[in-house]
């Protein structure tokens, strides 16, 4: 009689699992650091510090179909994340707002060339040449998802592009950056800005796991 309970609950508990709806999105913040040399609407910088920070929610992260590896993610105004900010503060300028959406994008099919995957910053689209504005080939990152959160800091392997960094727009102006190695990522770090809400299934299995235990004892008493 117990094994037919047994077997009764761990059929519910696959059943439940099934059922449940997916997890909810969770609001992440990225920031990343570095050093570049360019013009901020028209005021002239010089490897100068700079820290960008994207805010949107995990829901917006894409798996790449090219190699279902890499991910990547669009934020600032007009974009798939409601409220997404995304914004740039150069030392000595004052705080400019992207007003167009930009890309933050984890390539990992460098890992098997140079050793580490190529974080990539400031592409307006998927079809334009990578690193974008900036890029660093991000250590520890191999087979990490932009959805999670880590810290990286530059492996020390240089990215230039054939084509040279981007030109962005923000409220303060167009952002120019100088030559196809200009501006160097220092690090990066994704951060949940809420706690991770509990799947259901987790709630509902952990409910089945103890009507199967009270079975199991009342199987012993009998």
């Amino acid at each position: 009689m117990q094994s037919v309970i047994g077997s009764c609950v761990a059929a519910g508990v696959l059943a439940l699992l099934l059922a449940a709806p997916a997890a909810d999105a969770v609001p992440i913040r990225y920031t990343l650091t570095g050093q570049a040399s360019g013009s901020l609407g028209g005021t002239p910088f010089y490897n100068s510090a700079f820290t960008v920070i994207l805010d949107g929610d995990t829901d917006s992260v894409t798996t790449w179909g090219g190699d279902n590896l890499s991910t990547y993610s669009f934020y600032g105004p007009g974009f798939s994340a409601p409220g997404s900010v995304a914004s740039i503060q150069i030392e000595g300028l004052p705080l400019a707002n992207f007003t167009t959406a930009v890309e933050i994008f984890l390539a990992q099919a460098y890992t098997g060339i140079y050793g580490s995957p190529l974080l990539s910053f400031g592409r307006p689209n998927s079809f334009t040449s990578l690193p974008g504005w900036v890029g660093m080939f991000a250590s520890g990152l191999d087979g990490v998802s932009l959805g999670t959160e880590f810290v990286s800091l530059n492996s020390g392997i240089q990215f230039c592009s054939t084509t040279g960094p981007l030109n962005l727009f923000t409220d303060q102006g167009t952002l120019l950056a100088q030559g196809p190695c200009g501006n160097t990522l220092s690090s990066v770090t994704a951060q949940f800005l809420a706690p991770v809400p509990v799947p259901g299934a987790a709630w509902l299995l952990a409910g089945a796991l103890a009507a199967l235990g009270m079975s199991r004892r009342q199987g012993t008493r009998n």
